[in-house]
């Protein structure tokens, strides 16, 4: 996995984590199971990032990502 995949990866479970975040306003029956799996997700591609990247460069690279979405906008 390269520096890019991190990155992406990193995206997808920003993506995932507002998915959970704006699940707010879901009905109270599919909030938790939605929620659950979408929480179970995030940490699954947690683990596999800390499997092949040390702290270090997660660390690194979920900065890199914040300036570069700054730079964006």
């Amino acid at each position: 996995m390269t520096i890019r995949e991190l990155l992406d990866e990193l995206g997808r479970i920003a993506e995932m984590q507002s998915m959970v975040d704006s699940m707010d306003g879901a009905s109270p029956s599919e909030k938790p199971r939605s929620s659950h799996l979408l929480t179970v997700a995030i940490q699954r591609a947690h683990a596999r990032l800390q499997d092949r990247f040390s702290a270090h460069q997660i660390q690194a690279a979920t900065r890199m990502r914040q300036l570069l979405s700054e730079d964006a906008a």
